[in-house]
C-alpha cells in the first residue's frame, strides 16, 4: 500500500531509465526512511527535514509497523509538506520485516537522481542536505556521501585503545574504514571531507544510477545489522575513492530505545550477520581469518575481564551478555556452512 499526493505516480520504467548526472543536470533528492513502531521519533525526523535550507523533492516512509500510528502520522502531515513543495509518501512493507527490504521498496517507489536513506531516529542539522548535495555537484567521482554523526558520549581513550588492539569498532581521527573483522572505524573527530570505505545506515546517500548495480541484500532481516556496511563496502571495492563523509552535514542519531530487539536475539543477529559479511565481502586470507577470530575472542575476553575486575557492578547484565555471546558463537559454528552459502533461514527461530 502506498499513499502519496494526487497525480504523483511512481515511475514504472525501472531504474535503468535514470541517466547519470552531468554538469547540467538538476538534482532531485528522494529521502527514504524505513520505520518500525516509532511514530514519535519519525515525526521529529520529518520536522528536521522540513526545516532544511535545501528541500528534497520527496520523502518516502516505508512502514514495517504492526499498528497504524505511522500511517496516521503521514496522513496528518501530507498537506504540511505539500506547502513546502515536498511530496510525502507512505509505503507499507507487505513483505518480511526487514530494514534492508524496506529500503529497497522505498527505492522502487522513488524518482530522484540522488537517494538519501535515513533512520527514523535521526535529527538533521538544518543545512545537512545543502552540504550533502554540494559534494555531488562538485565531485564527479562521488557515488555516495554521508554526514557526520555527532557523538554525545565522551571518548573513552582506554576503551578505544583496547578495541583498536582487538580490531573491534573504534574511533580514529579522519578515518572511516571497514576492518578485516567486519568491524568499523569511525571519525570521532572530523575536520575535513574524507573518502571512506563504508557509509552508515543512519544517513547514507547515493547517486541513483549506482543503485542500478547495487541493492541492499535482503538476506538481512529485522534490524538488519551490517546491511549498510555490506552495501557500501561492495561499492567501495569496485569503485575505490568514490565514497565520502563530510563534517559540514551534521546529524544526531538518537539511537531510540523504542521497538528494539531483545538483547539475546540482537546478539545472535550481530554475530551471524558479521560472519556472513566476512565470507561475502572480505578476502579469505589467513591474515583476515586470524583477525576475525581474534576480534571475537578479544571482545569476549573484554566482557569476562569486566566481570572479574568489577563483579559487583551490573553483574547480571554482564553475565547475560557473556552467555548470549558464547551462544551466538556456537550458533555460528553450528551453521557455518549455511552462513557461508548465504542461507540464513535458520536464524528466524532465534528472533524471539
Amino acid at each position: 500500500m502506498m499513499i502519496n499526493l494526487p497525480n504523483n505516480k511512481v515511475n514504472g520504467h525501472g531504474l535503468n531509465s535514470y541517466a547519470k548526472l552531468d554538469s547540467n543536470s538538476e538534482i532531485n533528492l528522494s529521502i527514504i526512511i524505513p520505520t518500525y513502531n516509532r511514530a514519535h521519533d519519525l515525526e521529529e525526523c520529518l520536522d528536521s527535514i522540513r526545516g532544511q535550507t535545501r528541500k528534497p523533492q520527496e520523502i518516502i516512509v516505508v512502514d514495517d509497523s504492526d499498528n497504524e500510528d505511522t500511517l496516521n502520522l503521514i496522513k496528518s502531515r501530507i498537506e504540511d509538506f505539500k506547502s513546502q513543495k515536498i511530496i510525502l509518501k507512505f509505503v507499507k512493507n507487505e513483505k518480511e520485516r526487514s530494514s534492508a527490504i524496506a529500503r529497497n521498496q522505498g527505492l522502487n517507489a522513488s524518482s530522484g537522481n540522488i537517494i538519501l536513506f535515513l533512520d527514523d531516529d535521526v535529527i538533521l542539522f538544518n543545512d545537512y542536505i545543502e552540504h550533502i548535495l554540494e559534494l555531488y555537484e562538485h565531485k564527479d567521482d562521488c557515488l555516495g556521501v554521508q554526514g557526520h554523526i555527532i557523538l554525545k558520549d565522551r571518548l573513552n581513550k582506554f576503551q578505544n585503545f583496547l578495541n583498536r588492539f582487538i580490531f573491534y569498532n573504534y574511533a580514529e581521527k579522519n578515518g572511516c574504514r571497514v576492518l578485516p573483522s567486519t568491524c568499523i572505524t569511525y571519525p570521532y573527530t572530523l575536520d575535513k571531507i574524507i573518502s571512506c570505505s563504508w557509509l552508515a545506515g543512519s544517513n547514507q546517500s547515493y547517486r541513483r544510477y549506482v543503485l542500478d548495480e547495487f541493492r541492499f541484500d535482503e538476506n538481512f532481516k529485522r534490524y538488519s545489522w551490517r546491511e549498510d556496511v555490506d552495501l557500501s563496502y561492495r561499492m567501495y571495492k569496485k569503485y575505490p575513492g568514490s565514497l565520502y563523509i563530510t563534517p559540514y552535514s551534521k546529524v544526531i542519531h538518537k539511537i531510540s530505545n523504542k521497538a528494539r530487539m531483545p538483547e539475546r536475539s540482537l546478539t545472535y543477529m550481530k554475530e551471524v550477520y558479521s560472519l556472513y559479511v566476512f565470507f561475502k565481502d572480505l578476502d579469505q586470507s589467513w591474515k583476515n581469518r586470524f583477525i576475525y577470530i581474534w576480534s571475537r575472542l578479544g571482545f569476549m575476553l573484554q566482557i569476562l575481564a569486566m566481570l572479574v575486575l568489577n563483579p559487583f557492578k551490573n553483574t547480571k547484565s554482564k553475565q547475560l551478555k557473556l552467555k548470549y555471546l558464547i551462544e551466538a558463537y556456537m550458533i555460528c559454528l553450528n551453521h557455518i556452512g549455511e552462513i557461508k552459502s548465504g542461507d540464513l533461514d535458520f536464524l528466524k527461530q532465534e528472533f524471539v
